[in-house]
This record gives C-alpha cells, sequence and structure tokens, in this order.
C-alpha cells in the first residue's frame, strides 16, 4: 500500500495533505462558533476574513521554504540552526528590550547551551576519530 505522506513526500504535498486533513475540522469549528454567537471571522465583512484567511499562506509560504532547505542541509547545520534562533531572540530580548531575567529562567538557558557544548564536542571527537580511522586504513592497505 502506498502512502500519501512520509519522509519522501515533498514540502508542498505534505503541507497540502496537512490542510486538506485539517480544513473539516476548522469548517466545523467556525460553524459551531458562528451557530453560538462566539464567532468574529465574518464581523467585519468578507473583504476582513479573506485577509485573515491568506494569513495562512503568508504564514505557510516561509515554512514550506524551511522544509525544502532542511531537507538538503545536514542535520548537524540544521540543529545548529534551530538553537540559533531562539538565541538570537534571547539576545534582543535580554539586551535591547532588557527584559527581566529571573534565576531560573539563566538557570534554562546556561543548561541547554551547556548541553549543546557538550553535544557539540563529542560530535567533533567522533569525527576526528573517524578522519583518523579513515586515514589508518588507507594507509594500511
Amino acid at each position: 500500500m502506498k502512502s500519501f505522506a512520509g519522509r519522501r513526500t515533498g514540502a508542498v504535498t505534505s503541507l497540502a495533505i496537512e490542510t486538506l486533513l485539517l480544513a473539516p475540522f476548522a469548517l466545523l469549528a467556525l460553524l459551531w462558533l458562528h451557530a453560538h454567537g462566539d464567532s468574529h471571522f465574518l464581523a467585519d465583512g468578507w473583504r476582513s476574513a479573506l485577509l485573515l484567511a491568506s494569513t495562512g499562506i503568508v504564514t505557510a509560504t516561509p515554512l514550506t521554504f524551511f522544509a525544502a532547505a532542511a531537507r538538503r542541509l545536514p542535520l548537524s547545520l540544521l540543529g545548529m540552526l534551530q538553537y540559533l534562533a531562539p538565541s538570537l531572540q534571547f539576545a534582543i530580548a535580554v539586551g535591547v528590550n532588557h527584559e527581566a531575567m529571573s534565576p531560573s529562567r539563566w538557570t534554562g538557558f546556561i543548561l541547554i547551551w551547556a548541553a549543546l557544548a557538550v553535544l557539540s564536542t563529542d560530535a567533533l571527537r567522533h569525527q576526528q576519530r573517524q578522519r583518523r580511522l579513515a586515514t589508518a586504513n588507507t594507509g594500511a592497505a
């Protein structure tokens, strides 16, 4: 049996499948909210509703590009990039916006980066061992 989604499915196809699967539930939620008088989706008219609906496209476009790029990058680089964005947000929050940092937040931040340092050190040592083994094997052959 052929699967519709999985590891080899492209970013656009995956997004289309996800959208098709979730759209009926979203439509039911909108109808239920409208029936109970809690919907604000059409409160400002169709133009506002269309603009609101188009935010999905604005959100999905960079995510689709990211998914396509992520397939082409080594996982080690992708992992580092996943730390970069929240770290830059942290630096801006503390350095530019002067956001208050409690000791528990500092502890969490330090623990995360300490774990990343341990992981990176282990990966570099493993890579060096692999290189040494490869040069030893080519020299023995």
